[in-house]
């Protein structure tokens, strides 16, 4: 092997260490996170066929950040798990209500319609989780 190739081996070698490296520190950190976190189911709301519910929840991170509203979807039934079916993040709750300026509604069994005024900026937002897709509009009040 020339000089070259070596070293541009050891290189995609060497930057593939740093890449493992950074996705395990990233997954151990958001473990813990999610570990110090409390969830506080507000309601579930099931879609007219029963297979899937809109839970709207309350995460508290203690001293790491604010309680926040969310908005997840999960089988009929099954227990919340916010690391699947993510929707949206309601921001904080206004006069004790996180629901303040928002409306959710299943349109049918794969359609879910979030209407708010209240997104944060710069969130990421799923439009489909699983077999539901999800729309966003703003509303008025």
């Amino acid at each position: 092997m020339k000089t070259g190739s070596r070293i541009l081996f050891f290189s995609a070698v060497a930057i593939g260490g740093l890449v493992a490296a950074f996705n395990i520190a990233l997954y151990t950190l958001r473990s813990m996170v999610d570990s110090v976190c409390e969830n506080e189911e507000i309601y579930r709301v099931a879609n007219p066929g029963q297979t899937r519910e809109y839970v709207l929840y309350l995460r508290d991170c203690g001293a790491i950040a604010a309680t926040r509203g969310h908005v997840s979807i999960v089988p009929y039934g099954e227990a919340l798990d916010v690391r699947r079916g993510y929707v949206v993040d309601l921001g904080r709750p206004v006069r004790g209500s996180v629901m303040q300026g928002v409306s959710i509604q299943w349109r049918d069994d794969h359609n879910l319609a979030v209407c708010t005024k209240r997104m944060t900026t710069g969130e990421e937002l799923d439009d489909r989780v699983e077999d539901v897709t999800v729309t966003f509009s703003s509303c008025e009040e």
